[in-house]
């Protein structure tokens, strides 16, 4: 948890907003907020207040991808409408099954895999997953 708070503390100063601004944006005082972001002060950050950070951070998901990687899951945006199911949504998820095998097959060519190998992996299946995702949403719409 210390370190998505250190994350959360770097949020206000990566994205040029004060304290004062996010606090407003969020509902809170700024003085509690200051407190709840320090991650040297035992006073909590409430798990209910981390959507309400992000989005005044300009929609800033660095916390919840930082929890997500620690509980070993990947979350990502789709459009509650879905992709169109259609012969270039067939395509584009060919495409991107075939660059994510093409991609994981590199990275174990040599029987291991560096942490760029391992990113450009984790990429790779993540817009796979997406893409697949989208046409999940349409499927089940229709």
């Amino acid at each position: 948890m210390c370190e998505i708070l250190n994350t959360l503390h770097g949020m206000p100063k990566k994205h040029g907003l004060s304290i004062e601004w996010i606090a407003d944006q969020m509902g809170v005082n700024p003085s509690t907020l200051q407190r709840q972001l320090n991650p040297d002060d035992p006073f909590p950050f409430p798990l209910k207040k981390t959507i309400p950070f992000m989005r005044a951070c300009n929609n800033d998901f660095s916390p919840l991808d930082l929890i997500e990687s620690r509980i070993g899951r990947a979350a990502y945006t789709i459009s509650s409408q879905g992709m169109p199911i259609d012969c270039n949504s067939v395509a584009k998820l060919a495409k991107e099954a075939g660059e994510a095998i093409s991609t994981m097959a590199d990275a174990i060519s040599d029987n291991r895999i560096d942490d760029d190998e391992r990113r450009a992996c984790t990429k790779g299946l993540s817009d796979l997953q997406r893409v697949v995702a989208g046409l999940l949403v349409q499927l089940n719409n229709g």
